[in-house]
C-alpha cells in the first residue's frame, strides 16, 4: 500500500460543468483548502506517522446499507497492520455520524467557501487514536 501526501488530494475535472456544485472555482478552493488543513491538522502533528482515508461519497441508492462502514473498517485493519497509527479523515456533516459510530474524535471544524459564493460547506477534521477501542466485529 502506497502512503498518501498532502500532494496526493486530486479531484477530477471530468464534470465541472454538469453539476452546480462541481465548477472549477469550488474544487479548485476545496481542494486547496483540504491540502492546507491536512498539513496543519495532521501532517505536521503527525510527522506522516498516520493514514489519511480519503473522502468517501456514497451515492443515495446506496446509502445506509454498509459501504462507507466497509471502507472505513479496511483503514482501521489498514492502521492496525502499521502498529495501531492513527487515522484521520475530513467528514462532511452526514459523514460525521458514520465516523463518530466508530469512535473518531473532532479535532477541529471548518468551512470552505469560494469568494462571491453564497453558499459554503462545513468540513470536520477528525481522528481515531486508540484503535483497541474498535470492538472485533469492525476490525
Amino acid at each position: 500500500m502506497r502512503r498518501h501526501s498532502a500532494n496526493d488530494i486530486r479531484v477530477s475535472t471530468e464534470h465541472y460543468e454538469t453539476h452546480k456544485f462541481a465548477n472549477k472555482d469550488r474544487m479548485d478552493t476545496f481542494t486547496k483548502t483540504l491540502k492546507d488543513q491536512k498539513k496543519t491538522l495532521f501532517d505536521d502533528k503527525y510527522k506522516g506517522e498516520h493514514l489519511h482515508l480519503l473522502i468517501l461519497g456514497t451515492l443515495p441508492a446506496y446509502r445506509r446499507i454498509g459501504a462507507g462502514r466497509m471502507n472505513c473498517q479496511w483503514g482501521i485493519k489498514e492502521a492496525n497492520k502499521k502498529g495501531g497509527i492513527p487515522i484521520t479523515v475530513f467528514a462532511s456533516p452526514l459523514g460525521q455520524f458514520l465516523y463518530s459510530s466508530l469512535n473518531f474524535k473532532i479535532v477541529s471544524c471548518f468551512d470552505i467557501r469560494v469568494a462571491r459564493d453564497e453558499e459554503e460547506i462545513r468540513i470536520v477534521a477528525m481522528e481515531l487514536l486508540n484503535l483497541t477501542e474498535i470492538t472485533s466485529d469492525e476490525k
